[in-house]
C-alpha cells in the first residue's frame, strides 16, 4: 500500500509581524505621551503617572509576547481544516479583510483565539491565498 498525500490550500510559515509590533509600540507610546502631557498640565500627580506608566509598560510587554507567539506553521487543507501551531482549528469569523491585515477568529480545543495576519508575516503569494480563503472559507468548509 502506498502512502497517501493530501494537497493543501495553503501551507506556510507565519513569522512575527513588524507592522503589528510597530502599531502596538506606537499605540502604547501615544498613551504614555498623553499621560506625560497630563503631568505637565498638572492634572495628574507625578506618582500616579509613574504607576500608570509602569502598568502600561507591563501591559505592552505582555501584548508584545502575545504578538510574537503568533508565529508558526499554518496549513489549510482543501476541505478547509486549519492546522496551526500543532492544533486543529476552525475559522469562525473573519472580522477584518484588507490589504493591510486579516483578522481571523479561530476556534479549537484550546478555545477561541484571534489571529491577526499582516502581509509581512508571510510571503505575498501566501497572503493572497489567505485573503482568498478568508473570502471563500464558508463555501470551502461546507
Amino acid at each position: 500500500m502506498s502512502p497517501t498525500t493530501t494537497a493543501n490550500f495553503a501551507d506556510l510559515t507565519l513569522t512575527s509581524s513588524y507592522r503589528l509590533i510597530g502599531a502596538l509600540a506606537l499605540l502604547y507610546a501615544s498613551a504614555l505621551l498623553l499621560l506625560l502631557l497630563c503631568v505637565f498640565r498638572q492634572t495628574l500627580p507625578l506618582p500616579v503617572f509613574f504607576a500608570m506608566a509602569w502598568w502600561l509598560l507591563d501591559e505592552w510587554e505582555k501584548r508584545l509576547v502575545g504578538i510574537c507567539s503568533l508565529a508558526g506553521r499554518l496549513q489549510i487543507s482543501k476541505q478547509g481544516h486549519i492546522r496551526w501551531q500543532g492544533q486543529i482549528w476552525t475559522l469562525r469569523t473573519v472580522r477584518i479583510r484588507t490589504a493591510q491585515i486579516l483578522l481571523w477568529q479561530l476556534e479549537g480545543e484550546a478555545g477561541r483565539r484571534w489571529l491577526p495576519i499582516s502581509p509581512d508575516a508571510c510571503t505575498h503569494t501566501d497572503y493572497r491565498s489567505l485573503a482568498l480563503y478568508s473570502h471563500q472559507y464558508r463555501a470551502i468548509s461546507d
